[in-house]
């Protein structure tokens, strides 16, 4: 079942929107609907949510194209949009043939358009989307001197950690899952009525059939994020504008994405001595 919010719109972009005004207006959302800065409010997060969502598909070139011509069933793991064209094609085919529904009684399941799943794949996290962290982007002032030499500095950037009130598995402690209210714990939906039924993944659970409350203090991430100090080493000879690079030390990723580089832009200033 495909999400009822259009991505174009979440992201306020026209669909011919290039990919810098895509990212631009992701960061300018993100930040303004972010939980760290808008605490306990639920639609602030389940927008930002959205915002994640969209932006994940929007910025990769392959996963607009599936989704601009499929919607959002064309981004899940291992659908296969030549089925799905052939599929478009048959029914296409058949409307025109004069064939009578109540004639033909089809039982279609959308797993069909989907390839064996991969086991070693990535998969969703239980809020629907895996993002990596952004980089993160400092400038440090050096005189010449230190410049020569090089330095160390120590600089404070996020960190994650693993929430200690559902130690990072992101349900509440001491509830029990509820059967899907959506799929009656069944994991599938069955969509229209008639000879043609149409059955897919339940999107509330996930297939699981059952619905976890998420952890409060994490908001079902099973993480909460924190400051750690870095210490970055600036090489001897470091010129004006010069840029380093360290791995891992930048924003956290989402859902259990790889966190972002931390970058740091050197800018030479007067001398003390």
């Amino acid at each position: 079942m495909a999400e009822t919010f259009d991505y174009y719109k979440v992201l306020q972009v026209s669909r011919d929107a290039d990919a810098d005004e895509i990212k631009k207006q992701y960061r300018k959302l993100a930040r303004k609907y972010h939980p760290d800065v808008n605490p306990g409010d639920k639609t602030a997060e389940e927008h930002f949510k959205q915002i994640a969502t969209a932006y994940e598909a929007l910025s990769n070139q392959d996963k607009r194209k599936l989704y601009d011509e499929f919607g959002s069933e064309g981004l899940r793991s291992g659908f296969d949009p030549e089925h799905a064209r052939a599929y478009q094609r048959w029914t296409e085919e058949r409307a025109t043939s004069g064939a009578r529904e109540q004639d033909i009684p089809i039982d279609f399941d959308f797993g069909d358009l989907f390839r064996a799943r991969d086991v070693s794949a990535p998969r969703r996290s239980r809020q629907g989307f895996v993002l990596a962290g952004e980089d993160l982007h400092t400038t440090l002032e050096l005189d010449f001197v230190t410049a020569l030499r090089g330095t160390r500095i120590s600089v404070q950037v996020p960190a994650v950690v693993t929430c200690s009130t559902c130690t990072g598995s992101g349900e509440e402690p001491g509830s029990a899952p509820e059967m899907c209210p959506e799929c009656h714990g069944s994991g599938k939906l069955q969509l229209g009525n008639g000879p043609m039924k149409i059955t897919t993944v339940c999107r509330s659970c996930g297939g699981d059939g059952k619905i976890h409350k998420a952890c409060a203090s994490c908001a079902g991430t099973g993480l909460l994020q924190t400051q750690q100090t870095v210490e970055v080493r600036i090489p001897p000879g470091a010129d004006d504008g010069s840029e380093l690079r360290v791995r891992g030390k930048g924003g956290p990723g989402i859902g259990g994405g790889p966190p972002g580089d931390l970058l740091i832009r050197t800018r030479s200033c007067a001398s003390s001595m």
